[in-house]
């Protein structure tokens, strides 16, 4: 059964026993390339108000996000991910294919490390575009949970070189010179929520109460003109009122 599933299960069985990982190595190798199979059993994601905040905002920022369930499982690359690889799958850990092969080791292993212990990690990486050059990138990912604190999994994007980024136009510089709307917690919060924060978790990251976190966010809205959170967010990015962080996957 060479697919992504039994890939995947394999991960996770070998990373209980040390002594696996060379044998794991070398089945990666192998079973890498029958990604496209996974396409015909897709599984069910839960998306949650914050997955979906984050999926909007990575389609019409066009940055190179995804965003991996509990387990590990990659459930969502963004459409500029697929574009600039050049590949057409990369659920589950097919996007391992992409990652240039003395790098999958250490790239997998900081995903992992991170995913299982429920924390925020970065790792550097030479990534495949699609004309078959590699290019090198950083991977930043931040763990995800609900309203209940249930660990949902990592949301993630990948920079690096300029090509990875957005494009600026000439309305993007007329932006940078206007004043800002927003006050310095208002920005907090929305930057919060753009990296996938509940405004529970938003709450406890800054250390202030979640009904203060929800008069800045609607503070923010109101400023904004916008119609929810969401709105809010995706306007702000396009005035330059916040950034998605730097270090950012």
């Amino acid at each position: 059964m060479a697919t992504d599933d039994y890939l995947f299960e394999q991960e996770r069985a070998f990373r209980r026993t040390a002594t696996a990982q060379a044998a794991f190595s070398r089945q990666l190798s192998c079973l890498a390339t029958d990604s496209m199979e996974r396409s015909q059993m897709q599984r069910v994601a839960e998306w949650t108000e914050s997955r979906m905040l984050f999926r909007r905002l990575m389609e019409r920022s066009q940055l190179l996000g995804w965003i991996c369930e509990a387990d590990g499982y990659c459930i969502y690359l963004s459409s500029a991910w697929h574009r600039y690889t050049g590949s057409s799958d990369g659920v589950g850990i097919g996007w391992l294919n992409v990652i240039h092969p003395d790098d999958r080791v250490v790239t997998r292993r900081a995903f992992f490390d991170a995913n299982d212990a429920q924390v925020e990690y970065e790792v550097e990486y030479r990534v495949q575009r699609a004309d078959g050059s590699y290019s090198t990138a950083t991977a930043h990912g931040v763990p995800h949970f609900d309203a209940n604190q249930r660990y949902m999994g990592m949301l993630g994007i990948t920079t690096g070189q300029p090509e990875l980024r957005p494009a600026k136009t000439e309305d993007d510089e007329d932006e940078q010179s206007r004043p800002k709307l927003l006050s310095d917690r208002e920005r907090e919060v929305l930057s919060l929520f753009a990296e996938g924060y509940t405004a529970e978790t938003a709450a406890l990251s800054l250390g202030i109460a979640q009904g203060t976190v929800s008069i800045h966010s609607n503070h923010a809205t109101t400023k904004l003109g916008a119609l929810n959170r969401t709105h809010a967010v995706v306007l702000a990015l396009r005035l330059n009122e916040l950034e998605l962080p730097a270090k950012s996957a």
